[in-house]
């Protein structure tokens, strides 16, 4: 198993746009990904999706800290090989 560490941002919806997270690794990975309003935590959720995206298999989400500016939040993700 392989460790991540992993910042989610939240932005809001514009006139243009509805709201959407980020998802960044390091190493310049990122991920936009819909704010999922049925989620219960659309940030995990995202981070999943992200995951998904870019082909690992999620096994654990752990949170970490909330991101500077409080929008958003840091996590350790756990994936397979």
């Amino acid at each position: 198993m392989t460790n991540y560490r992993v910042v989610t941002r939240y932005y809001g919806p514009t006139s243009f746009k509805g709201s959407y997270i980020t998802v960044r690794l390091r190493g310049g990975r990122v991920a936009r990904i819909p704010y999922d309003h049925a989620a219960d935590n659309a940030h995990q959720s995202a981070v999943r999706e992200a995951f998904g995206r870019w082909g690992m298999v999620v096994q654990g989400i752990d949170f970490v800290d909330s991101a500077r500016g409080g929008r958003g939040n840091v996590y350790t993700v756990t994936v397979e090989g």
